[in-house]
This record gives C-alpha cells, structure tokens and sequence, in this order.
C-alpha cells in the first residue's frame, strides 16, 4: 500500500500531550542520578541487577507516554499509539471530536483514537472572565481548521495502518532480560 507522504516531511507538524514528555524525561534524569550514584561508589552488582529494569520501566513510559502523538502535514495525518500507527489522508476524514482523546472518524465509519493528543486549553479565571481566552484556538480548532483546508489537496478514503514491531520487540528482549536477572 503506497504511503500518503514520505518518512519525514519538512511540513509535518507534531502534537504530543506534554504530561508524557516530562515524565519521560524526569525518569531518565532520575534513573541516571541513581545508577550513576551507584556506579561512583563502586557498586557495580547494584548497577547491572537494577539496569533491566530500569530499561523496562523507561520503555513503558517511552511506548505509553512519550511515543503516541498526532503528526499532520497540510496533506495527511499520522496516529502513532502505543503499537500502531495510523496513516490517512485528510480527505478519509468525516469528524474529528475530542472528549478525553482526539477521535477521528473516518468515511469509512472506523474511528481512530489519539492517544497522544494534548488536552483542550480552555480559557481559566480572568481569562474566561474578560473573554480574553476566547482569541486562542484549542488543538480541536487548529485540527479542525488544517482538516478543512487538508481535504481539498488528497485523495483516498481509508488508512495504513502498521505496527511498531521495534517497540515491540525491545520490549520482548527487556522482559526477557528482566526476568532473567531475577535468578
């Protein structure tokens, strides 16, 4: 099945929830702080019994909080969940809502959740009060607008979808790993 745009665009434009980002990155810098602690005092047993599933545990939060995203270009979109990824062009798209996550609707009638979306910035406090929230679009809006003007310039009706057989793959051999330092 021929793919809607190439690997990387120089158009293609991410949105991630920043939740995910930050506590991947927190557990890296504490992980580092941790084992390089241990490494400093010399206790190596410590270092390699604990480096499994440290490795495990930032693999989790890299395949459920940092990995999924919405990647769209002025052409197409990209769902990247936590094993699959999803690739169709604007034109396959009937709604897109958001409640909790980002659902796509399809022609098609399959709906395609996002679970890498960013939540709805709603305007707070003075802002709701004075009205001066309501100039700045929620990612609903900026998707809703891009999926108007995107549905014009492709073609199709249906989406490629693929697994993340390396995400999968890494995380056999960390379990095995895991598993394998317990005896």
């Amino acid at each position: 099945m021929k793919r809607f745009f190439p690997r990387r665009p120089d158009n293609l434009f991410i949105m991630r929830g920043r939740g995910g980002v930050v506590a991947f990155y927190a557990f890296i810098a504490v992980a580092l702080y941790l084992l390089g602690d241990s490494a400093v005092r010399g206790a190596w047993d410590v270092v390699f019994s604990a480096l499994p599933w440290v490795l495990l545990v930032l693999w989790v939060l890299y395949v459920a909080a940092f990995q999924p995203y919405i990647g769209y270009s002025d052409r197409a979109v990209v769902v990247y969940n936590v094993f699959k990824r999803y690739e169709f062009p604007w034109s396959a798209v009937r709604t897109i809502t958001d409640h909790q996550q980002f659902v796509f609707t399809l022609k098609t009638g399959a709906p395609i959740k996002a679970w890498g979306g960013p939540n709805a910035k709603r305007p707070r406090g003075s802002q709701a009060a004075s009205g001066t929230g309501a100039a700045a679009r929620t990612p609903l809006e900026h998707l809703t607008h891009v999926w108007h003007e995107g549905r014009v310039r492709s073609q199709g009706d249906s989406a490629l979808v693929t697994w993340n057989i390396p995400a999968i793959a890494v995380g056999v051999v960390l379990i095995l790993w895991s598993v394998l330092s317990l005896i």
